[in-house]
């Protein structure tokens, strides 16, 4: 079920995603820090997931 929430991008309740990115619930997701290149939407590479350190920011 929370999958499904995940993936509806037709969500716009702040609250649901919020809750899931706070637990990591969703396919137990770990958060890492990356590159500022994610902050232009011309970048759609490898580079973009990559983490920028080795300590999660949740897990």
């Amino acid at each position: 079920m929370t999958l499904n929430i995940w993936l509806d991008t037709a969500l716009q309740e702040m609250k649901s995603l919020e809750k899931i990115l706070r637990t990591g619930y969703v396919l137990n997701i770990t958060g890492y820090p990356v590159s500022t290149i994610v902050n232009s939407a011309r970048n759609n590479g490898p580079d973009c997931i990559k983490p920028e350190g080795s300590n999660p920011v949740y897990a």
